[in-house]
């Protein structure tokens, strides 16, 4: 089961860390995965993920966009009709680079990296949102499914290893797993 976003500006959901839980800084870098599809008809580019102004995952039907601080990679990615696709944001300071990973099975795999700019503001008064930002994209339109959010950026051969599977949850650097298939009305669970 996925969770469908209906590109409604009140259409998101919304995670708030706590000053206490240091492993949501994400200082060190971090990923983000998820399987989404997207679903808008006019290839308006919708925010998947983003954290404040400095952080932002978007895609219109053509592009996925990955904003860390000041700079921004772009990865063409035009995903077949009503087909999910993976994605995977990676920020990784120690190395200087920003990443983007998709693919809709073990074949097709696509990436882009760029050297990384300024370092993005981690305040915890940011909530992480999922379908909508605050910055230069517009809500999301479509469906958002076993979202990952790992407080250390993941190299390629866990990436591969992991992106079709369920995990149980208690990995190690794993900050946040919502897989969206269990949740009361408008709450759901981080699974983390």
């Amino acid at each position: 089961r996925s969770m469908f976003l209906d590109g409604n500006e009140n259409a998101y959901l919304r995670f708030f860390a706590l000053p206490e839980d240091e492993e949501l800084s994400l200082d060190n870098g971090f990923t983000f995965q998820m399987w989404t599809r997207y679903a808008a008809e006019d290839n308006s580019r919708g925010s998947i993920f983003n954290k404040g102004t400095d952080i932002d995952l978007s895609y219109d039907g053509r592009n996925l966009y990955f904003i860390v601080g000041d700079r921004e990679a772009v990865l063409p990615f035009e995903n077949p009709i009503d087909t999910f696709f993976h994605v995977s944001a990676i920020y990784d300071p120690g190395a200087g680079v920003i990443s983007i990973h998709a693919r809709t099975n073990d074949n097709d795999l696509k990436s882009v990296e760029i050297a990384a700019g300024s370092e993005p503001s981690m305040l915890f008064a940011d909530p992480f949102l999922f379908g909508r930002g605050r910055s230069v994209s517009g809500p999301y339109t479509g469906y958002i499914d076993e979202m990952r959010l790992w407080n250390l950026p993941l190299d390629s051969t866990v990436m591969a290893r992991d992106y079709s599977r369920f995990i149980f949850g208690n990995e190690d650097d794993l900050v946040g797993y919502w897989r969206l298939n269990a949740g009361i009305e408008t709450d759901f669970y981080d699974l983390s």
